[in-house]
């Protein structure tokens, strides 16, 4: 009889610890995007580094790699949103989704996407990827045509994200 008192009491303690307070809900932190390190990845050869957005832009295959951290999210959830209603609000189209994990362990998604500007198609690589509390998020865009030259290239690169360079 002793013992299933002790235990009804942790339960009930435990169970008044574990519950949140009003004000432990209002301390959950929201979503925030900063701008990566840009040493988060090695970029492909003819990738600099752009002073017109925080990535890496190569003038002579009229391609880049904008970069962005979102601070207090997992990947897992910021890829959530990728969904047919995205696509079609952002002009994308669908080819393929893939997991990896990179040079340095860290987990991710690749989105790969196509669209079209001005008569000219272009393919997307959304690439997702963090740990518990932040995404590295690489928006990759090239012109389809030179997909058999800068494919590869793009693949080895994102196989190198670092969150911790």
């Amino acid at each position: 009889m002793k013992s299933i008192l002790l235990i009804l009491l942790a339960l009930i303690i435990s169970s008044l610890s574990s519950a949140q307070t009003d004000d432990e809900k209002l301390d959950r932190k929201e979503p925030e995007s900063v701008s990566a390190n840009l040493e988060m990845i090695v970029p492909p050869e003819t990738f600099v580094p752009s002073d017109a957005f925080n990535g890496y832009i190569s003038i002579e295959n009229a391609s880049a790699i904008i970069m962005t951290q979102i601070n207090n999210v997992n990947y897992k959830r910021v890829s959530e949103g990728m969904d047919e209603e995205f696509y079609e609000l952002n002009q994308l189209n669908f080819i393929s989704k893939e997991s990896f994990v990179s040079d340095y362990k860290v987990n991710g998604v690749i989105y790969k996407l196509w669209f079209e500007l001005k008569g000219d198609r272009y393919i997307r690589y959304m690439v997702y990827a963090g740990d518990l509390s932040k995404t590295l998020w690489l928006n990759i865009t090239y012109p389809e045509m030179l997909q058999e030259i800068i494919e590869m290239e793009v693949l080895k690169s994102i196989n190198t994200i670092n969150l911790n360079p």
